[in-house]
């Protein structure tokens, strides 16, 4: 009979598993400590509290607010057109209740805090209904007691839904400090439906899942039925009724467990013995309050050891667990480690995060003596070029191969100044000297991934894992990758921050993060439950479906696939993994140690600035954000490398003069071959040419190269025989079939090609100069202005902004900033409403009940002492003794900043001290300064040239068009303003007999209400007219100015004219009554003043003669006739163009008329007045006559008759001819025409048919 699968340990108490406890729970397959992060398709349980009631305003509903004037009203801590979003604080002091973002989806940047509370010491519970957030950006905290500063105890984000159709999976939370402070920030991505918690105070878990009551006497608490358990009665302690009465039964009054027949097994009998499936089993504990994640844990003899690990509090937090029959606890200080390994009776811990030192990332090596519970810290001793990388998020195994000592491989992780690492370190743990060089296929290291070790076959499967793929981007992955620890050589479903173990040939797979992001998560989980197998035995192809072989080539040498199968077959799966969810079939390269890498590949896999300058075949685009192969030239177009030098091949047939012309172009020069490679490139790449090279002779008897260093002639260059023979002063290469010779010709000669020459140019030096790392950045004004980099305020750490996610996976960051937004402490803050934008904080509120404070760090009880990590509630800083009061959840009635007292706590009354508005926050108009909290207003200095300036800065709004400058003291030169402001004003000086548009219609003339012009007459003889038109009514001065005249001192302006709200004005100033001739500097000056914003200002002054000048007269009427007569006659011509168009068309007609008639040859003798008569005899006179239009021509119809030549015919035909009447007419016919003439010619009712 077998029994109850329970350990306690004697003395102590046995804690049922529940789902509450779930936030408490120890386990190494990562189950999250207090951040529960699930996503599911199931439907959301809606919360059964009624909602607040809602108000009609117009076509509009306000949710939380009341309507006024048809807009809606928000009650305190709502905001939005319909009141829908929370915005604010709330605190809740019911004994039930709901906490809700909002009817609708939240918004971006939104922060929410609410405050629930209740009688100390009493447990509140609150029960998670629905949740929805962006996973991993948007976080809900809840705290155990009145501020961020109590204890976390827990982080949501992501999709918190019932995965079962009962209550028993809704995650439930308990604050048993009597009170629970949540705030709630969303960053400015994505949002997403929000929240819908209920609470209550003194309530049992889940109402005791129906299967118990609930004592609330000694503080509330389930008393189950019989036959369940847990702290919510939602444990059967038989599931199942244990298969009775073929498979066991249910021992309740004893054991409260099943106790199995012998063929079977498990918690409720459901496995055969032996097991054909695989199942969990909970044990029981008693340090299960040491929740953590990210630890690592290692059997040792028989027991398994927790190490490191993150948690929300660290407060008596053991380094080390052991958990065995009976357990052990070594308390150590708190550190997050990720790469651990366990060999002889030691566990060897490498790197990590340790989060009391501002979340350093450290490359420290400890080892924990196993008999001895004592660490001890192992340095590494380091030889160039090898170095040691601080890493994170990495794994590390012990490997024992025979014949070599043991080494530790720490595999991948991230590092804050080298990115994401791509780099297996290997330590010898007897010289500790990282000496690992790898082949094989290309991988891609990153944060999170597990990793398993086969001591049979001396190989480590690398699985998962968040890893850099583009710039800014980083993703989970489901790559696979294989390590050969005996040839250094690696080949190889998205997810991080899982764990895996090797159990028969079988490598297993369960939970972590699959959530990538929420616009292409499709789903994802947050955090998975999920529980996958892959077969690491190839020779065992039915085990995991579709599983392929290949071999190596270029494209599974850089990337491997994997494809995923469900619900395989019991049948098919091997007897240690049944019962999984989710298999792996990757694609498995079996010659990946063949592999070829390429360079770009290497360097493409650098996520950093620094780890890809530590490449020298590396550089790094700054612009691009990658890490780029060093290219092997850096010539350039056309250009190629040989040695240390470029060449460019001209192909053309040129002289020497243009060949070097041609190099010259290009940057370079004719080419010096000094080196013995040259030659034999050029003669294996370009065979037929027999080009110039840049050697010339500067004398009879030296020759030189184009970059004056001397010819010698030797094995790599040399002269042909009989050469140079002084015939010529260039030289030519000769083809490779007439050997490494130089032969001189004329420059003049041409010949077939050309080669030029230049030096490689080096690599810049910016490529290789890297901006100092985030990491690096300790306050937020370095972090926030450098790039790519994010601040996290809370935890004063800045991180690369593609490492944010992995840098706080369980929202270890309550907000970030970047791009130069940096937030101000509590004290920073001037008023109320900012010191409550950050939850840390409250206000301190004066005694002078005039709305001064100061902005402190507190909690509900009052301000906090800060130093350093610590924190201590101290209310002397805000002593309510004297007057002054604190606040946390609201702000004090009507904030008068100190200027004014408060009035029916709704306004303030009669702002004092130059200040206005609802809280007598700014200064008043004409003064400038910050009157926030205390703070004084100054007077604008604008020199008299502006009544208001800007409120905060002081800078003037110039009242005078022309006058600019922050005290309105210079005058606008670039657009022709001419004066002096600080003494008088500017003007625009106007040209005589020209007029002048103004339009004052953009933003910068809206403060404008004057403008200024003088002009001085041209003419000394003539009357000075002016003419002004304004599109609004002004008010207008004129004067005048011209040294001593009727008393007046120089320069003093007189008076001519004053008028008043007028749009139109013209004058005349006479040359003689102002004495034109004898004031030659007179000025003339006009004020126009008094308008308002958007207006048109025309204004001329004209000079005119008192009588017509003869020479501008007959110049201007002669221009006039001549241009009308050209007028005419271009008319005349085009009317003449059209006639000639229509007599075309009207013959075409006529033609294409005639041409439809019938027709036919037929010889006709006609009889003259001299001949004799025709073959028909008499004389021929037409039957008709069809005159054409105008009467010179037309058409005669005649009978003729011919020759009879057969019976049946008559002899008589119809003719008819165009005839030209217009000289050979008969009498009669003109005496008819003559007649026609007479009268007056009628137009024709139908066109013409004839010319």
């Amino acid at each position: 009979m077998a029994r109850c699968p329970t350990r306690t340990r004697t003395g102590s108490r046995t804690r049922p598993w529940t789902p509450a406890r779930r936030l408490a729970a120890s386990a190494a397959l990562v189950w999250l400590s207090a951040l529960l992060c699930v996503a599911s398709s199931r439907a959301v349980v809606g919360a059964t509290t009624t909602a607040a009631p809602r108000r009609e305003c117009g076509e509009r509903t306000c949710e939380n607010g009341r309507c006024v004037h048809g807009e809606c009203e928000c009650d305190p801590g709502w905001q939005g057109e319909r009141c829908e979003h929370c915005g604010g604080r709330f605190l809740l002091e019911e004994p039930s209740g709901i906490i809700t973002d909002g009817p609708s989806s939240y918004k971006h940047k939104m922060k929410c805090s609410w405050l629930v509370k209740g009688p100390k010491n009493v447990p509140l519970r609150l029960r998670f209904n629905h949740f929805a957030t962006e996973c991993s950006w948007d976080h809900l905290y809840v705290f155990d007691g009145d501020s961020v500063y109590s204890p976390l105890l827990a982080a949501f984000s992501g999709l918190i839904v019932p995965e079962k159709w009962s209550d028993e999976t809704v995650p439930e939370v308990v604050a048993h400090s009597g009170s629970a402070f949540l705030h709630f920030f969303s960053d400015a991505a994505y949002n997403l439906t929000g929240f819908n918690i209920s609470y209550s105070f003194s309530s049992c878990p889940n109402n005791c899942s129906g299967h118990g009551r609930c004592n609330t006497s000694g503080g509330a608490h389930c008393l189950c039925e019989d036959s369940w358990k847990g702290e919510a009665c939602n444990q059967p302690y038989c599931r199942d009724n244990c298969g009775s009465p073929f498979r066991g039964f249910c021992d309740i009054p004893g054991k409260k467990c099943c106790m199995c027949n012998s063929s079977w097994q498990g918690p409720d009998c459901s496995v055969t013995v032996p097991a054909n499936e695989s199942y969990w089993m909970l044990l029981d504990d008693e340090y299960s309050s040491f929740a953590r994640t990210s630890h690592e844990a290692v059997v040792h003899n028989g027991s398994m050891w927790i190490v490191g690990g993150h948690a929300f509090s660290y407060n008596g937090f053991p380094i080390v667990l052991r958990y065995s029959s009976t357990h052990t606890v070594l308390v150590r200080e708190s550190l997050q480690r990720d790469g651990k390994s366990e060999h002889r009776d030691s566990i060897f811990m490498y790197g990590g995060r340790t989060e009391q030192l501002a979340g350093n990332v450290t490359d420290d090596l400890w080892v924990f003596d196993i008999p001895k519970r004592t660490w001890s810290l192992r340095v590494p001793k380091i030889s160039k070029p090898h170095r040691k990388y601080a890493a994170v998020g990495h794994t590390a195994h012990i490997v024992e191969i025979s014949g070599r000592d043991p080494v530790m491989l720490v595999f991948f992780g991230h590092n804050p100044v080298f990115g994401y690492l791509s780099n297996i370190q290997e330590y010898n743990l007897s010289k500790l000297i990282p000496i690992l060089e790898t082949h094989g296929a290309l991988v891609r290291g990153g944060y999170g991934h597990s990793s398993v070790y086969d001591p049979v076959k001396h190989t480590v499967f690398v699985h998962g894992g968040c890893k850099y793929f583009v710039v800014n981007h980083s993703s989970f992955t489901d790559d696979l990758y294989r390590f050969d620890v005996r040839k250094n050589s690696c080949s190889g479903f998205p997810r991080y921050l899982h764990s895996a173990v090797i159990i028969g040939g079988a490598m297993l797979v369960f939970g972590g993060n699959t959530h990538n992001d929420t616009s292409v998560s499709m789903g994802a989980k947050c955090f998975s439950a999920d529980f996958m197998a892959y077969d690491i035995d190839n020779n065992n192809a039915s085990i995991i479906k579709q599983k392929t072989v290949v071999v190596a080539h270029e494209e599974q040498c850089l990337q491997y696939a994997a494809t995923l199968s469900e619900n395989v077959d019991h049948d098919e799966a091997p007897e240690d993994i049944l019962n999984t969810s989710l298999y792996v079939s990757p694609q498995v390269v079996e010659n990946a140690d063949k592999c070829v890498l390429r360079g770009q590949d290497v360097c493409a896999k650098m996520t950093s600035c620094m780890s890809c300058v530590n490449n020298l075949s590396c550089q790094w685009d700054s612009k691009k954000h990658q890490c780029t192969l060093v290219p092997d030239h850096t010539c350039g177009d056309g250009w190629d490398r040989v040695g240390d030098s470029c060449f460019r091949i001209n192909v053309s047939e040129v002289n020497y003069d243009d060949a070097r012309m041609d190099c010259i172009r290009h940057g370079g020069m004719p080419a010096s071959l000094v080196t013995v490679s040259h030659i034999p490139v050029f003669h294996d790449t370009w065979q037929n040419l027999k080009p110039w090279v840049g050697l010339r002779s500067r004398n009879i008897s030296f020759w030189s190269w184009e970059d004056s260093s001397p010819f010698v002639n030797s094995s790599a260059q040399q002269w042909e025989p009989h050469e140079p023979s002084g015939s010529g002063f260039c030289a030519v290469l000769s083809r490779p079939s007439e050997g490494p010779w130089l032969k001189a010709l004329t420059c003049t000669d041409k010949a077939y090609g050309s080669v030029c020459k230049k030096l490689i140019v080096n690599p810049s030096q910016t490529s290789r100069n890297c901006q100092l790392p985030c990491a690096s950045h300790t306050s937020c004004s370095e972090c926030a202005t450098s790039g790519d980099c994010m601040w996290c305020s809370n935890t004063r750490r800045c991180v690369d902004a593609n490492a944010y996610v992995i840098s706080f996976p369980y929202g270890q960051c309550m907000e970030w900033h970047m791009q130069g937004k940096c937030p101000r402490n509590c004290a920073g803050h001037r008023t109320c409403e900012q010191s409550f934008q950050q939850p840390a904080c409250g206000w301190c509120n004066d005694p002078s009940k005039t709305g001064k404070g100061q902005g402190m760090e507190g909690s509900a009880d009052g301000p906090f002492y800060i130093n350093g990590s610590q924190t201590q509630l101290n209310i002397s800083l805000c002593p309510i003794d004297q007057g002054f009061t604190w606040h946390f959840i609201r702000c004090p009635p009507c904030q008068c900043n100190g200027h004014s007292s408060c009035v029916n706590d709704s306004a303030c009354e009669n702002c004092q001290d130059l200040t206005r508005g609802h809280n007598c926050e700014m200064c008043m108009a004409g003064f400038f300064g910050d009157p926030v909290n205390g703070g004084s207003c100054q007077a604008c200095k604008c020199n008299n040239h502006a009544t208001e300036c800007n409120p905060q800065t002081g800078t003037c709004y110039c009242t005078t068009k022309g006058i600019k400058g922050n005290h309105c003291q210079e005058c606008d030169v670039d657009n022709k303003y001419t004066g002096d402001p600080k003494k008088g004003t500017c003007y625009y000086p106007l040209m005589v007999d020209y007029q002048y548009t103004f339009t004052l219609t953009q933003e910068d003339d809206e403060h404008y209400t004057s403008i200024n012009f003088k002009t001085m007459p041209e003419e000394l003889s003539r009357d000075l007219e002016v003419s002004i038109d304004t599109s609004k009514s002004v008010d207008m001065n004129i004067t005048w100015s011209s040294g001593p005249l009727y008393g007046a001192v120089a320069g003093e302006e007189l008076l001519i004219v004053t008028k008043t709200n007028i749009r139109s004005y013209k004058e005349s100033f006479s040359s003689e009554k102002y004495d034109f001739r004898g004031n030659p500097n007179i000025t003339f000056y006009v004020y126009i003043s008094n308008f308002t914003w958007k207006v048109k200002v025309q204004i001329a002054f004209a000079q005119h003669s008192s009588f017509m000048d003869l020479v501008q007269f007959f110049i201007t009427f002669f221009s006039c006739f001549l241009s009308l007569l050209l007028v005419a006659a271009v008319v005349w011509k085009i009317k003449q163009s059209c006639w000639a168009t229509r007599r075309r068309e009207q013959l075409m007609r006529e033609m294409q008329q005639m041409a439809s008639r019938p027709f036919a040859s037929i010889d006709v003798a006609l009889q003259g007045d001299d001949e004799p008569p025709d073959l028909v005899g008499g004389s021929m006179k037409p039957i008709a006559m069809e005159p054409c239009f105008g009467n010179r021509a037309a058409i005669y119809s005649v009978l003729v008759r011919s020759l009879v030549l057969h019976l049946t015919q008559t002899g008589l035909a119809l003719a008819s001819a165009l005839v030209d009447i217009s000289h050979h007419k008969p009498m009669e016919c003109k005496e008819k025409v003559a007649a026609v003439r007479n009268r007056k010619q009628q137009v024709p009712s139908q066109p013409g048919t004839c010319i």
